[in-house]
């Protein structure tokens, strides 16, 4: 499971097995250096969302798409709560990358969900 697998393993475990948190445990994302992988990564992980996504809420491509999108208004608001200094400096001079990588996660969020239609609808007709 490549997609949102932590968040889908937390909703399969009995409330008295959830994880607690723990601030002093860090959690490293092992992601691309470069901007081409970075950005082809995104749109990868977009393209399996979109599928996985239509499937499970019978929602239309350009709705999870531009929903996707929408975060972009989060990330600005969630780096100045939590960040300071330099991290926040660089967090803000990153802005760019990061609204290029989820500009082409919402198109793979978008190309996924609607091969996935299209796919769904050769099998029925």
């Amino acid at each position: 499971m490549r997609i949102a697998e932590d968040t889908e393993f937390l909703k399969r475990l009995p409330p008295h097995l959830e994880p607690v948190w723990e601030p002093e445990v860090k959690t490293i994302h092992r992601n691309e250096t470069r901007l081409s992988g970075l950005l082809f990564d995104q749109y990868r992980r977009g393209y399996r969302s979109g599928t996985y996504c239509t499937e499970a809420t019978q929602a239309k491509p350009f709705h999870l798409a531009r929903n996707n999108f929408r975060d972009r208004r989060q990330i600005r608001k969630l780096a100045r709560v939590g960040l300071s200094g330099p991290e926040l400096s660089l967090a803000m001079r990153s802005m760019p990358i990061v609204l290029s990588a989820l500009s082409a996660r919402s198109l793979g969020i978008y190309m996924g969900a609607r091969d996935r239609l299209k796919n769904v609808r050769k099998v029925k007709g």
